[in-house]
């Protein structure tokens, strides 16, 4: 007799539930990107890009590298000590010997035409090897009106990292968008030549989402918005609650790339 009352009293809670759901999930702002026509109740997902531009720092680097451990690390740790605002930061090992090699490397280095290492590379400006270049480099880019906005969100599975890259072009010109989203895991140890065999390894590139380090190409809606999901293969010696995703636009205008904005998660 129990049994009974309780099965008839699950199945009531269900059909409450199912009623009062009012139907589809989904963004129901239409000044969202991520707006949703044939949703009718909102779940929280819409997306507003930022409009205050943001700037990566990539620091291109080398484990096996006496001058990346001493030089170029120690010029890191005096960027980062000026505490520059919107600024994220990613250290790129594109050697393939490199005990934190990451294939995307390749294509963010030769994005940026790097020929040796150390090398830091901002905006469009790579070849940066004083403080103060690296400083002003920063500046500019933040001074810069910001063409597009990006947002980026991920959830994990057993084996992969989901992303979710939003963004929104302001400013459209002649040229390819592309969206990357970087994976990117601190406290990090790993051998590193000029430091100690046991040294702490800070935003350390381990994987992009899209078919190269520069992303995948975008299509741009009418509204000059755009979604990109894509799966990354989730390492398990990645230690999640150190990983962020920082979501980059760039725009490819046939004889370089243009870094347009980025924001973190």
């Amino acid at each position: 007799m129990m049994k009974r009352q309780w099965t008839y009293i699950f199945i009531c809670l269900g059909l409450i539930t199912y009623s009062c759901s009012g139907g589809k999930e989904g963004c129901t702002d239409p000044n969202s990107i991520s707006y949703d026509p044939e949703a009718e109740v909102s779940d929280g997902s819409c997306q507003y890009p930022s409009e205050t531009k943001k700037v990566v720092c990539f620091f291109f680097t080398d484990s096996d590298n006496n001058t990346c451990g001493t030089f170029g690390i120690d010029l890191l740790d005096q960027v980062k000590a000026t505490g520059p605002s919107n600024t994220f930061f990613i250290s790129v090992h594109p050697q393939s010997t490199d005990t934190l090699f990451a294939p995307s490397g390749i294509d963010v280095a030769g994005a940026y035409s790097v020929s040796g290492f150390p090398d830091f590379g901002v905006g469009e400006q790579s070849n940066l090897l004083t403080q103060g270049d690296i400083i002003n480099a920063i500046d500019n880019e933040l001074l810069e009106s910001p063409k597009g906005g990006v947002n980026v969100t991920f959830s994990t599975t057993a084996d992969s990292i989901i992303v979710d890259i939003y963004g929104q072009i302001f400013q459209e010109e002649p040229g390819s968008y592309f969206a990357a989203a970087y994976i990117v895991e601190n406290n990090v140890v790993s051998p590193q030549l000029g430091q100690s065999p046991t040294y702490t390894h800070m935003h350390v590139l381990r994987a992009s989402a899209g078919s190269s380090g520069i992303g995948q190409m975008v299509s741009l809606s009418g509204s000059k918005t755009f979604h990109v999901r894509s799966a990354v293969y989730r390492n398990p010696n990645w230690v999640m609650a150190r990983v962020s995703v920082i979501g980059v636009i760039w725009r490819d205008t046939g004889t370089d790339f243009e870094f347009i904005n980025a924001e973190i998660n």
